[in-house]
């Protein structure tokens, strides 16, 4: 009998914990922050979809004699996670010159939680941690 009510407690305690980390995870997935504009700053146009542990580096679209050469300078997001810990291979590009996103070729396979990133000309050198297929 007491053995009974302790498994019961138990039980009881460990649904209230699961139903209240579902609720906040549904709740920080539903409503994302809000960037906002500070001093010398300004916003520019929102990425088009929301993701997370991603990459981002800075590269030359032409030479670049002399740095910095900002007609030339483009910002490269690579992969992250989309929803609920989905691994994308996704490459969006912004040019600050037309101030939009555009479209790049993916990544070959999906990565998130990128530890390092280096650009030699155009190509990459990745070492990253990625989901299994």
């Amino acid at each position: 009998m007491r053995l009974l009510r302790a498994i019961r407690a138990v039980l009881m305690v460990v649904a209230l914990f699961a139903v209240l980390a579902a609720g906040a995870l549904g709740l920080l997935y539903a409503i994302p922050p809000q960037p906002r504009a500070a001093e010398g700053w300004q916003l520019g146009p929102a990425l088009p979809a929301r993701r997370g542990e991603l990459a981002m580096a800075v590269a030359h679209v032409e030479p670049c004699p002399t740095p910095p050469c900002p007609t030339a300078e483009r910002l490269y997001v690579l992969g992250g996670l989309s929803g609920l810990f989905k691994p994308l291979a996704r490459v969006t590009v912004y040019d600050p010159n037309l101030k939009a996103w555009s479209a790049a070729p993916p990544l070959p396979g999906p990565r998130h939680l990128w530890r390092r990133l280096s650009l030699r000309g155009l190509s990459t050198s990745v070492a990253e941690r990625m989901w299994p297929d």
